[in-house]
């Protein structure tokens, strides 16, 4: 095992007197290109397995069209480095550090990636099995943004860990994730945050297609496309923007009142109602699939609402936050379908600023939970990595916040905060309060306690005992 310095200027990775010391690396061998007088541009055609690659010095280049390349501890591409990998090839079982470099093509299989992936405008990334996006603390790890950028299953993949920032913001063009020929899974610890046009295409051959178990918010500006319903118990949130899709088969939630939800289908899976957060007034269900008529109503029945063509019900959602006496109409929307609106306010309206997606306005708390303090009336669990500001305008309420950086100012009564496993900085308010701070999550986390007095309580949160060292009595 070596340390193997590019010194041949132009020329394949093959070339023996282009290393120093001489001969092209193997196994177990640290490979640093870059760095010398001169440009540093390398062909590799081969499959490689090394220890390590580091690129280094503006303008360095790799170009790699081998089936396989494999670095054990981990790919390093510095400021204004390129790896260039043809379409057919694969980075295998490796850490990618992007620190400031790019990659361009390949097909990443198995990969956990540090700093931020951006795909160009009309690039092309290509995933196999599972690849984790691990940034820094409110970095995204993915941008998938560029008018025609796509990223697509090459085989069964999952994207997990980490912010995908996606959709794009040029007038017609759009973003794709595709699941047309392979399955691809947005896993539990993913937010997909859709800031412009995105479009899920799925379907084609046995197995293909979208499955959400992480976060998918949608931004103001923000449109999602998904033609067929996707699975997953993950969560979507429409935060302004537009979600279009058959039918809802994820647990959906409006979140600041400036929402569209547009169906091509009617009922849910199986004829069961639709789980629906937060309509409220400023909210707008297009169906789309329901053609406009004078005998279409709609009417509220023990918290579901039902949308009827005569006396068939021809599409319902079951409104999980309904509150007493919720008023429902239905009128002709922009086309020939049926739009549906209500008056109903926000029962208890939480203030926030997601700086991630460029958006705010307020979530409607729920009412709190079976099990709960007998103080508490008020709950919001949030999910997802973005960094968040919040501030809650009644009293007694739970907070539990996702995996980003965030602030969360509460106000009297009592209430409990749980910060995450993110840094936050967490405000308590004239009352007793609770604070939760979680270093569950493998990383540091620093958090801050602002106007902490006496009544109040924080409780610090491990996975097994603390280290000894961590001053916190074991």
């Amino acid at each position: 095992m070596a340390t193997k310095y590019w010194v041949g200027g132009v020329a394949t990775w093959e070339t023996d007197s282009a290393w120093s010391p001489l001969g092209q690396p193997g196994l177990g061998d640290d490979v640093v290109i870059g760095g010398q007088p001169g440009t540093s541009s390398v062909t590799l055609s081969d499959a490689a397995t090394i220890n390590s690659l580091v690129l280094t010095g503006a303008g360095t280049l790799l170009q790699f069209s081998g089936s396989s390349l494999t670095a054990t501890n981990g790919i390093t591409l510095n400021q204004d480095t390129t790896l260039q990998v043809a379409s057919s090839s694969s980075l295998l079982d490796t850490t990618l550090t992007l620190a400031g470099g790019t990659v361009q093509g390949a097909i990443l299989d198995g990969v956990v990636v540090r700093g931020t992936l951006d795909t160009a405008q009309y690039g092309t990334l290509r995933v196999a099995d599972t690849v984790t996006l691990a940034p820094a603390a409110g970095q995204v790890g993915l941008r998938l943004t560029g008018a025609g950028a796509a990223l697509f299953a090459y085989n069964a993949a999952t994207l997990d860990g980490g912010i995908i920032l996606a959709g794009s913001a040029q007038s017609g063009n759009v973003a794709s994730l595709n699941a047309t020929s392979r399955s691809l899974q947005l896993g539990p610890a993913a937010t997909l945050d859709v800031i412009g046009a995105l479009i899920i295409a799925q379907g084609g051959q046995g197995g293909a297609g979208f499955t959400n178990q992480g976060v998918i918010s949608i931004a103001p500006g923000g449109s999602l496309s998904a033609p067929a319903a996707f699975a997953g118990s993950g969560a979507v949130h429409v935060l302004g923007g537009t979600l279009t899709t058959q039918v809802l088969a994820s647990p959906t939630t409006f979140d600041d009142g400036t929402g569209t939800i547009r169906l091509t289908g009617l009922l849910g899976p199986n004829g069961v109602p639709a789980a629906l957060t937060g309509f409220r007034s400023g909210d707008t269900l297009d169906l789309t699939g329901l053609a406009w008529s004078g005998d279409v109503t709609a009417a509220m029945h023990g918290g579901v609402l039902q949308v009827s063509k005569g006396n068939t019900v021809q599409a319902a959602f079951r409104l999980t936050d309904a509150p007493p006496g919720q008023v429902v109409a239905v009128q002709q929307d922009a086309g020939f379908g049926t739009l549906v609106t209500t008056t109903a306010q926000p029962l208890a309206p939480l203030a926030f600023t997601d700086q991630t997606l460029g958006a705010s306005g307020s979530h409607s708390m729920d009412p709190i939970g079976a099990g709960a303090p007998s103080y508490l009336q008020w709950q919001y669990i949030e999910a997802g990595g973005d960094t968040v500001a919040m501030a809650a305008s009644v009293s007694n309420v739970f907070i539990h916040a996702g995996s980003g950086t965030k602030a969360i100012t509460v106000t009297s009564g009592q209430n409990v905060v749980d910060g995450g496993t993110g840094s936050a900085f967490l405000t308590s308010g004239s009352g007793a309060d609770t604070f939760f701070v979680d270093v569950r999550g493998g990383g540091t986390v620093w958090d801050t306690l602002s106007n902490f007095h006496a009544g109040d309580a924080v409780t610090v949160c491990w996975c097994g005992r603390p280290p000894a060292a961590s001053g916190v009595p074991e």
